[in-house]
């Protein structure tokens, strides 16, 4: 991470910058896997996007779509009971579908490296207890990650000025809207939870 990198994302809210790791990943997988529909793929980052990380639905939908949660288990039965009965039998097939001829779910594998990026960067914020400055920097160093993949097969990284409006905005948030941790946590308005990144999508 440069100096460089933090001034130009600096006004960027942290739920931009996974909105950024996002436009990433929907390039990444457009130029690699052109001939798949990636769709279910973009629904579940960008409804994550729309929400507190830690809201439990949206959160277990994403961490459904790394390869290596999802292709883990042999059959659908053995899936569904890790997911406490929620996962829709439609979805399993769909995601599996998805990643066959790709992955198989091997933690080393490329894609699954590129999924895993927002699940760590989430990791790393919740096990901080939302703490900002671990937001700042973390967000900054996972942003570099998923850079140094597109880059590594020449694919052209977002326009930064697309997040225009993922701006810190101190006057913006309800401070009573999420209550996860507590007003000074995922309140803070730099964290800018509850502003969807769809628009952003070149997918759905």
């Amino acid at each position: 991470m440069t100096a460089e990198k933090a001034k130009l994302f600096e006004n960027i809210t942290m739920n931009g910058r996974m909105c950024y790791i996002f436009m990433c990943i929907e390039r990444y997988l457009l130029s690699l896997y052109p001939d798949r529909d990636w769709t279910p793929a973009a629904k579940r980052m960008w409804d994550w996007s729309a929400v507190c990380w830690s809201c439990d639905d949206e959160l277990d939908r994403y961490i459904q779509l790394i390869p290596e949660c999802i292709l883990e288990f042999n059959t659908y039965e053995a899936a569904n009971a890790e997911w406490y009965g929620k996962l829709p039998r439609k979805d399993y097939d769909e995601l599996v579908a998805l990643y066959k001829g790709i992955t198989t779910g091997a933690h080393d594998d490329e894609i699954n490296r590129v999924f895993l990026i927002p699940n760590e960067l989430w990791k790393n914020c919740d096990g901080s207890y939302y703490d900002i400055e671990t937001g700042r920097v973390s967000t900054l160093r996972y942003i570099d990650k998923i850079e140094e993949i597109l880059i590594s097969h020449d694919i052209l990284l977002p326009d930064i000025t697309l997040l225009s409006a993922y701006t810190i905005d101190p006057a913006d948030p309800d401070v009573k809207r999420f209550g996860y941790y507590d007003v000074n946590r995922t309140d803070h308005y730099e964290w800018g939870f509850g502003k969807s990144g769809a628009p952003l999508s070149l997918i759905i």
